[in-house]
């Protein structure tokens, strides 16, 4: 409804203009009474531009409501010429054909070199029998133009559309993943002997989804706010393991977090997938997390064991990383740098955001 109201409205706009362009300067006082064969005093002039009115806005709208689209479409360029020199030189003709009739219903001479009776008083002061094909290759040319213009806006944001809502499904997509793998984490602990750790993973998982579900819904977060979401991730997955478990994990941060920017629930992923790969069900295993703010924008590493069990697994990239993967492609294009190294009992991943600054 809103896109058929806009067209309406740039549709009247083109309208409104075009006819400005032709009716304003009969206004002006210092027009010269005869224009070529025709004049004011009979109103043959009046009859002229506004045929010649009619025609330009025909020519407007078929060149960019029908020529350009089609044409395009088909990506036949020179289909789209031929078809618009055949329309200038259609309406040129038609333009042509309605002069001689307007001079004829008025009784004024259809040579531009004869004289009426209703020039005696008035000579003529300027011919415009030579004017109808530049000025109307004139608009053409201006519709072609605004016709091109127009199509490639349409597709600019046709595709910024298709991105927004990839991006969105993507994002979408962490929710579940994060859900089901955190609901593991906490049936572990349930069922660990003697735990009371319940309540308190509990907790920490409302204040993950709150961040998940309302606070991520912006564009940008601060890498702080992020910050705070992985630690909150972090000491939930402490909860799964014993205190006395051979577990290491390490978490640094460095700068001015809180005004830096970057899409949220984007780190989230990587600290996922090295809980799931660096530390097996004995709880061996270590993880470094470490995120540092600068004046070139962010940098964020993770490090974690290969426990010997998936030392021989060809590739420990699930869903997560291919969802970061996607991500960086369509929010940051040209602007990020993704560098994975694995070795045969180490994962390392470095993150680097170009500037964030709000």
């Amino acid at each position: 409804m809103v896109s058929r109201r806009l067209h309406i409205l740039e549709i009247l706009m083109l309208s409104l203009l075009v006819v400005l362009l032709y009716t304003l300067p009969l206004i002006n006082r210092a027009l010269p009474v005869f224009a070529g064969q025709f004049n004011t005093l009979d109103g043959s002039l009046y009859v002229r531009r506004g045929f010649d009115t009619i025609l330009t806005l025909v020519m407007v709208w078929v060149t960019t409501r029908y020529l350009i689209p089609k044409r395009l479409a088909r990506r036949d360029l020179l289909t789209l010429v031929g078809c618009g020199l055949g329309l200038l030189v259609g309406v040129s003709l038609l333009e042509l054909g309605l002069d001689r009739l307007t001079l004829w219903a008025y009784n004024l001479p259809l040579n531009a070199n004869a004289v009426s009776d209703k020039m005696l008083l008035y000579p003529v002061r300027e011919t415009v029998s030579n004017r109808i094909l530049p000025w109307n290759a004139l608009a053409i040319a201006l519709s072609l133009l605004y016709g091109l213009s127009r199509e490639q806006l349409i597709l600019l944001r046709g595709q910024q559309e298709r991105l927004a809502t990839e991006i969105k499904y993507l994002k979408s997509q962490i929710n579940p993943h994060f859900l089901f793998n955190t609901l593991n984490n906490i049936y572990a602990i349930t069922q660990r002997p003697g735990s009371g750790d319940t309540s308190e993973a509990l907790l920490r998982l409302s204040e993950l989804l709150r961040y998940t579900l309302y606070d991520s819904e912006a564009e940008q977060v601060s890498a702080e706010a992020e910050w705070r979401h992985i630690k909150a991730y972090v000491d939930l997955m402490r909860l799964k393991y014993a205190a006395d478990d051979p577990l290491e994990i390490g978490l640094e941060s460095a700068g001015d977090l809180e005004h830096q920017t970057l899409a949220p629930l984007l780190l989230i992923p990587l600290v996922e997938n090295a809980f799931k790969h660096g530390i097996d069900s004995q709880g061996q295993g270590s993880i470094h997390i470490r995120l540092d703010a600068g004046g070139q924008g962010l940098r964020f590493e993770v490090r974690n064991t290969i426990p010997a069990r998936s030392r021989k697994t060809e590739s420990i990239e699930g869903l997560g990383l291919a969802n970061v993967r996607r991500r960086l492609d369509l929010l940051y294009p040209g602007r990020h740098h993704l560098d994975i190294k694995r070795s045969s009992d180490s994962y390392r991943v470095v993150l680097r955001l170009g500037e964030g600054r709000r």
